[in-house]
């Protein structure tokens, strides 16, 4: 079942519109040039009750935006994330940074969400 894509006037980026942990109405950056699915501190911060946060190795607690600014990941758990006809466990890292809520290359592999260059 194809889910359908939250369009936003003048933006082109792809967005998912679903749910955290079953309550928390989420707007999902689904990001081709980002590694691993991530969300921010302050979304975390709203999950009840609180998931267990998992320790990351200091060798990849770091990452870097497309525009070189580097964040902190304070470590990383598993969710649920409700879409429009299906619920999925997804693994995130959380980031100590005011960001968009991310589905990465992990979260498109697991989907198989392909990039198509057919029509270049």
């Amino acid at each position: 079942m194809p889910i359908p894509r939250e369009y936003i006037p003048g933006d082109r980026s792809w967005y998912l519109l679903g749910y955290l942990e079953n309550s928390i109405r989420t707007k999902f950056l689904v990001d081709s040039g980002a590694t691993h699915s991530m969300i921010p501190k302050a979304v975390f911060d709203l999950i009840e009750p609180r998931p267990i946060l998992q320790t990351i190795p200091a060798t990849r607690n770091k990452v870097t935006g497309f525009n070189g600014e580097t964040s902190s990941a304070i470590g990383e758990c598993t969710l649920t994330i409700s879409l429009p006809g299906r619920d999925l466990e997804q693994n995130f890292l959380v980031l100590d940074a005011q960001c968009t809520c991310i589905l990465g290359i992990d979260f498109m592999d697991r989907m198989d969400i392909q990039l198509s260059l057919i029509h270049i």
